[in-house]
């Protein structure tokens, strides 16, 4: 209903967010859902294909300082995904958004400008599970 009565632009930028959006959100957990302090910022990062920079933590507590091109958010384990293609590793990656300790819209375009979408990745991620575990 909200998208009938959205511009066209608009529309299309709403539509641009829901494909890059995915979540998995048991009803239990919903009390627990994470601070979303960033989902904004990243959204319009997709939205506009510009470039992230953020300050990134690690699950073994080392900092680093990452330009990222966001393809999408996704939610599971409890905590909401930003995956993009990060310049420092060149590949793509999965950063949780409690971990990005500063965010910092640049404004700069995409550089690469073939990605893959959201949905894409999650396929190979899935794939890659499977295969891990069987």
């Amino acid at each position: 209903k909200i998208k009938m009565v959205l511009g066209h632009l608009q529309r299309k930028n709403f539509e641009q967010i829901q494909a890059g959006t995915a979540h998995f959100i048991p009803e239990q957990y919903v009390h627990m859902l994470p601070d979303t302090g960033y989902l904004s910022a990243i959204q319009n990062a997709i939205v506009g294909k510009n470039i992230l920079r953020i300050e990134y933590e690690n699950n073994n507590g080392e900092h680093s300082t990452r330009e990222v091109e966001p393809i999408g958010l996704t939610f599971y384990s409890l905590n909401w995904h930003l995956i993009a293609w990060c310049h420092l590793r060149n590949d793509y990656r999965d950063f949780r958004t409690s971990r990005i300790q500063h965010l910092a819209a640049t404004m700069m375009p995409f550089r690469k400008t073939d990605h893959m979408t959201l949905e894409e990745y999650l396929k190979i991620m899935e794939e890659t599970l499977v295969r891990e575990t069987t």
